[in-house]
């Protein structure tokens, strides 16, 4: 793919060092390829017939050329006729738009004299196109009844036409799909893509105004407009931010485009309803022959606020029936020559589910491996369903460009290819085929102009040590992006996402107020995004400080934003023992209503109390905390842990079951999970039980991240209650290897050395928790202590002194307090 550089030769200058950068096998360049000063038409015609885009420097002097001004005849007739793709222009000078020939004067119009961000542009151009030309088409299959609906809330008169349309299903149901189907069944004459972006959960109404300044105007403002836009949003009144936000809109309608908004808790507060000032927005758009907006979000807004949207129409789209499945599965396996006959749909379909994700990946396991293999090694593809993160992950560690661009996306979250192509070493052919081969297999995903890593990937690869194994790389990619932010001019086109990804950089670095465009430009929602991170490195006390810099702008987060950073900085203080600063936070996120922050209130304080090894005051919490939201996986497994610890294995599996179906890739819950249901298993049975050799599996698979010992803890308690004492001890050594202070693998041995008749190794191993109990910051485990030293003392009948221990114990709970008073009881007859 080729583009033909148009200009000047008063501009060669310029123009020569691009074609440099291109190279000659991406570009058509005169002192290439033609003798200098004798241009015929026919070598014109020929050169722009071998070409795909048309590429003209701007300038007084190429306006002034006749032979520019034949090439853009020429090549607008080959756009119109289809053999040229795309055509871009780069002001040299202060033209503009009203200097052009009417033929160009809708085309955008890039201000950059720097050769280096002209060379970025064009290559991801020459990318973008190729994507799109190998790209395989949607396929859409059923949908009618949803699609009809919408067709008809389009087709309404001007009086009943619908401000905006919501429509909400889970992420890969084709909710823009649909919409885009209706709209252009509808009204044809509309551009064929229309503006999108993505809200993240702790975006604000200024995240909103930039992606959406950024998708209707972004590519043609130069930095200083950017900072001028940002300034004027930032100083407005509410009032004047829904006027500004407003004529935007207005701008895109009046350009036959309908903005596409996709969100979760950017769009909708944790109450269901919509935030603020998107319910603003909605009731000032003024009444169009078409709707202005389609908000795209994974929550139904409850029919108790759909009532308060007369001029929104609300659709919701469902996981396909059997039927619809089906159709699906067989039009992808024609799309990939795949041969197939209806026992093989049937056999596959309750796999899959009415998910178009799982078919996908279907499909692409019976292309790499055949559909034969598939069939016979379903409990593999299940795997892949469940934990395909892991796999996934060695699949993109194999090659270290798929790596650089997953890494990128993982740290900047969304990118243009543009960006690609300034933080990757790599030529255009190799970035095609990465992003190609990523997209394909739905490592990442393409919304509008820009790219993510898939939703359902984030939070396994977050946990996971993948990060760590790329830190030379991460930091190459973020020197690449930092650099290009300080060469930028206020002269110089900037994107949003080269903004947001340098902003973050520069606050990693710590000199985000020592970059003048990056400080004009920097928003609480960038510091709390890396406070997250921080926290997740363990890096306490800067996520507390990063946080702590957000809320001093707190109202330019949003409510959950904010509530967010204080639940962050809770935690924080709670893993340093700040105490008198986690009073403090938890104080002023006391003072929010709504059951948001009262679930986070009560889990902080539960928390708490759980360090402090108050273990009935922490049970106590998190049921506050379960009581006002069922469906947190978070408390649900703190609930499961905190009756685990007691013995309380049957309460512990419901909530341990229930936390499992809602976050099954999740290496915490499925170790939890997994020693519920070993503890309650018969051991004559426990090898049989399908579900805990599943669960085995999914932690040898994701529970060895970051040296944990999921995998031969679970291991050496189940050779432990299956009578394979020598086998148990051997994995209990293992774990220790691998996590010396983690608890759970210590108390298995002290049980083994019962059995075994090893003392002495009780007692060390008592005292080795006892220490790791003193020096640790988790006063539970001086419960675990307690009521091991109890145990030894019952076991070596010393009634006496494990009377005295119970009685001197404050960290036992009272459900163990109450069975122990109960054994002593008894013993004591």
């Amino acid at each position: 793919m080729k583009a033909f550089l148009s200009h000047s030769s008063k501009d060669k200058k310029i123009v020569q060092q691009v074609f440099e950068g291109l190279g000659a096998a991406n570009s058509i360049y005169d002192s290439e390829s033609f003798e200098e000063g004798k241009r015929s038409a026919e070598e014109i015609i020929s050169s722009l017939s071998s070409t795909d885009i048309f590429v003209l420097f701007l300038s007084k002097n190429s306006l002034g050329s006749p032979y520019v001004i034949n090439e853009i005849d020429y090549a607008i007739e080959k756009y119109f006729s289809g053999r040229i793709l795309s055509v871009l222009i780069f002001a040299l000078d202060n033209s503009t738009h009203e200097d052009l020939p009417d033929k160009l004067k809708e085309y955008k119009i890039f201000r950059t004299t720097k050769p280096a961000q002209i060379v970025r542009i064009i290559r991801s151009r020459i990318i973008d196109i190729e994507i799109k030309i190998g790209s395989v088409t949607d396929i859409f299959i059923g949908r009618e009844k949803e699609l009809s609906e919408l067709q008809k809330a389009l087709s309404l008169p001007l009086e009943e036409m619908k401000k905006a349309i919501s429509i909400a299903g889970w992420d890969g149901l084709g909710r823009r799909t649909l919409a885009n189907r209706a709209i252009k069944m509808i009204f044809p004459y509309l551009k064929r893509n229309q503006p999108l972006f993505t809200l993240g959960d702790n975006d604000s109404i200024e995240d909103f105004h930039r992606k959406l300044f950024d998708v209707i105007n972004g590519e043609i403002k130069n930095s200083k407009d950017w900072i001028d836009s940002v300034k004027e949003f930032q100083a407005a009144n509410e009032n004047r931010r829904i006027e500004i936000l407003l004529s935007l809109i207005k701008e895109a309608s009046s350009a036959k485009e309908i903005i596409f908004v996709v969100g979760d808790m950017g769009l909708i507060k944790e109450n269901g309803d919509y935030q603020d000032y998107i319910n603003k927005i909605i009731n000032a758009l003024p009444k169009t022959p078409r709707p202005s907006m389609i908000l795209i979000h994974r929550r139904r807004i409850p029919i108790r606020y759909q009532t308060n949207y007369s001029d929104v129409f609300f659709t919701a789209i469902k996981s396909f029936s059997v039927e619809e499945t089906a159709q699906l599965l067989s039009a992808h396996f024609k799309q990939n020559e795949i041969d197939f006959n209806r026992e093989d749909l049937n056999d596959l379909l309750r796999f899959v589910g009415g998910h178009p994700e799982n078919i996908k990946i279907a499909v692409q396991y019976a292309k790499q491996y055949g559909l034969d293999q598939l069939r016979r090694e379903k409990s593999d593809f299940v795997d892949i369903l469940v934990f395909r993160a892991s796999e996934i992950l060695k699949r993109i560690e194999v090659s270290s460009l798929a790596s650089a661009v997953c890494i990128a996306l993982l740290d900047y979250h969304y990118l243009q290819i543009e960006d690609f192509v300034t933080c990757i070493d790599a030529s255009d052919k190799e970035i095609l085929e990465q992003l190609r081969y990523l997209e394909d297999n739905s490592i990442l995903e393409r919304i509008g102009i820009y790219y993510r890593v898939s939703p359902y990937l984030v939070n396994s690869i977050v946990r996971s040590d993948f990060h760590e194994k790329y830190t030379k790389e991460r930091k190459k990619i973020g020197d690449r992006l930092f650099n290009t932010i300080i060469d930028v001019s206020e002269f110089d086109n900037v994107s949003l996402s080269l903004i947001n990804a340098s902003t973050l950089v520069a606050i990693r670095n710590n000199s985000a107020e020592h970059v003048s465009f990056i400080a004009h430009l920097l928003l609480p929602s960038h510091l709390l995004t890396i406070a997250r991170e921080q926290y997740d490195s363990q890096n306490y006390s800067e996520a507390c400080t990063l946080c702590r810099e957000a809320l001093k702008n707190k109202d330019r987060l949003t409510i959950d934003a904010q509530i967010e950073a204080y639940r962050l900085t809770a935690m924080g203080y709670l893993r340093q023992s700040k105490r008198q600063e986690f009073e403090s936070t938890i104080e002023n996120l006391r003072k929010y209503r709504g059951r948001f922050a009262k679930r986070n209130y009560y889990f902080l304080i539960g928390f708490q109390a759980k360090l402090d090894g108050k273990i009935d005051t922490a049970e106590s919490n998190y049921r506050q905390a379960y009581n006002i939201d069922k469906k947190n996986f978070h408390v649900l497994r703190e609930l499961a842990s905190i009756l685990c610890l007691q013995g309380r294995y049957s309460e512990a599996k419901i909530y341990a079951k229930f936390a499992y179906e809602i976050a099954p890739a999740n290496p915490f819950i499925i170790d939890i999970y997994c020693e519920v249901l070993l503890r309650m298993s018969p051991p004559d049975k426990i090898k049989s039980n399908n579900i805990i050799l599943q669960l085995l599996n999914e932690l040898k698979t994701l529970g060895t991240d970051r040296g944990r010992s999921f995998y031969d803890e679970k291991m050496a308690l189940l050779h432990q209650i299956s009578g394979e004492t020598q086998l148990a001890w051997e994995y209990a050594t293992k774990a220790l290897r691998r996590a010396p202070n983690h608890y759970g693998p210590r108390l298995t041995r002290i049980e083994l050395s019962k059995i075994l008749g090893k003392s002495k190794e009780i007692r060390e191993d008592i005292e080795i928790l006892d220490q790791i109990n003193r020096d640790s910051k988790d006063k539970a485990i001086r419960f675990i202590v307690d009521r091991m030293k109890i145990e030894d003392a019952i076991t070596n009948g010393n009634l006496k002194r494990a009377k005295a221990l119970l009685d001197t114990s404050y960290t036992l709970p009272s459900f163990v307090r109450k069975s122990f008073n109960e054994r002593l009881k008894t013993l004591s007859k």
